[in-house]
Order: structure tokens, then sequence, then C-alpha cells
């Protein structure tokens, strides 16, 4: 986007930003998604082959590409916030808080609330002090504060709200989801990445090490009791290290199933292109991994 700005083609910018608001937000992509980014970078491309030389045609292009990609942006519209229903589960929350002056007549303590959010998850706690008033005409009686929550937990919003039942009638909540839940994959975003020969290098360590140790362990029971204790604490700790390396090189050589099939929808946008026949492609891949020489 930032390239095609500086070379001053501005339709390829524009494009560009448009398909990086869909891919900011926090969804899953549809086919009819993927199919409207795939058409969009075809756009793209043909833009920089200079296939079409014509400025007002390439002006309709942009203008119905654009049009596509805005159908696509609509879930977005409403404020970026997702209606909200009982049964909608979150991963981040944010709870505005207002008791109303009387809440501590009955008993009511705010903190209460705050500590049973905590058992879903951390909380970041903001406490408001706008409504206090002057020293000489403060109540001890009467509650001035109020406090914006942000929990981060995988909840619903019945969880959150039923915590606030009791004291309903005596203050003023909103609830809103910051950013929905998220379906676990196997392939974390923070795994690592390393080159075949590199993670064949540390293998062929790890086997090494796993020898030597086999090794150490018959040599210690030839030691005298003492030193035999001793030395086999040592060689347990280093057993232990070499296992988790282990286990930690393992799950950098798994790669997801999903990943040799990656290529897939743009095959099925492009032969129905060509074909100018709809195909519907559905895949449903098991959440596994293998090893990424078969991938």
């Amino acid at each position: 986007k930032g390239t095609a700005a500086s070379f001053e083609n501005e339709a390829i910018a524009k494009v560009c930003h448009a398909i990086e608001n869909i891919l900011t937000e926090n969804r899953q992509l549809t086919r009819h998604d993927r199919d409207g980014l795939l058409a969009a970078i075809d756009f793209c491309r043909q833009c920089l082959s200079g296939a079409d030389a014509d400025p007002v045609l390439q002006d309709e292009e942009l203008a119905n590409c654009l049009a596509g990609i805005n159908r696509l942006d609509k879930p977005k519209q409403n404020n970026g916030k997702p209606p909200i229903v009982p049964e909608m589960n979150g991963s981040v929350w944010q709870i505005d808080f207002a008791p109303h002056p009387q809440f501590f007549e009955n008993g009511h303590d705010p903190l209460r609330i705050i500590k049973v959010l905590r058992q879903f998850g951390p909380v970041k706690v903001s406490v408001f002090t706008d409504k206090l008033p002057d020293f000489a005409d403060f109540d001890l009686y009467k509650c001035y504060l109020r406090w914006q929550i942000t929990l981060t937990a995988e909840v619903s919003y019945q969880q959150i709200i039923s915590q606030f039942d009791w004291v309903k009638h005596v203050c003023d909540f909103t609830v809103e989801v910051l950013a929905l839940a998220q379906t676990k994959r196997v392939n974390e975003p923070n795994r690592y990445k390393m080159s075949e020969a590199n993670l064949q290098a540390l293998l062929t360590v790890s086997h090494t090490l796993q020898t030597q140790l086999k090794q150490t362990f018959a040599l210690t029971n030839q030691l005298n009791q003492t030193d035999k204790i001793r030395l086999t604490r040592r060689n347990q700790a280093m057993k232990h290290q070499q296992q988790l390396l282990q286990q930690q090189l393992l799950h950098i050589s798994m790669r997801p199933l999903a990943d040799a099939f990656a290529r897939l929808p743009r095959m099925a946008f492009d032969l129905a292109n060509k074909t100018d026949k709809p195909i519907q492609l559905n895949m449903d891949i098991a959440p596994i991994e293998v090893d990424s020489m078969i991938v």
C-alpha cells in the first residue's frame, strides 16, 4: 500500500487499503470474502501489468473492485461492535460500572464484584473520581466513584452480567465485547520457525545427548553410594532438560495438516474464472499436525 502511493499508483493504494481493512477485522473469512479478496488481488496484478491502458476503463474497474470490497466490509460498519446476545462468547470485555450514590446503603461493595471478575481472568481497572465533591460536602455513606474494567477471559456475556444481578437496581453498567472468542488452532502464532538444516542438526545433538546420558547412567551405578546419589540427581536433571529439548524440536518440526491445502482456494477461484463455472470448495480438515517434510 505504501509503495504504491509512493509511486503515485493511487488505484493499487486504494485497493490495498480496502484489503487491509478486511484483513484487520477480528472475524473468520468466509468463502465469499476470500473470492472478493482474490478478485481484488487480480485487479492489482492487472494494473501492474499495464494490460488496460484506457484510464476510463481502469477507473470503472477500480470503482467496481472497491464496491465489492466495501460490501465485504459491511459487518464492520456497526461501529466495529457486534451485537451482543446472552449466548455471545468473547475473549476481551469492557465493563463500565457506575454505582448510584446510595450504593452502600444495603452493604453492597463494588470491590467484591471486581474480585469475582478477577476469578475469570486478568482485569485492568480504571477508577474515575470526577464526581467527588468538595471535602466539606463529602458524605461517607455515598458512593462517588465509577470504574471501567477490562476483563481478558474466554467467558460469555451472560456470565458477566450475572455478577451484577444483585446490584443492577442501584448502579448503571454496560458490557461491551472488544474481541470475540478465538478458536484455538494447532498452529499457534508464536511458534518458532527454523530451517530444515538447523532443525536436523539440533535433532542430532538431542539424540547424541540421549545416548551419552544412557552411558552415564550405566557408569554411575559403579560409583560408591554417596557419589552415586549425587551424580544420579544431576543426571536426572540433564535427562529432563534433554526431554524438554526433544519435545520443543518435535513441536517445531510439525506443521498443521491444513498448510498442505492452503493453495486450494486460490486454485478453485482461478479455475472458476477460466471455465466460467461456479465452483464451491468445501474443506473439512482435522486440526492435526504432521511432519513438515510431509506437508
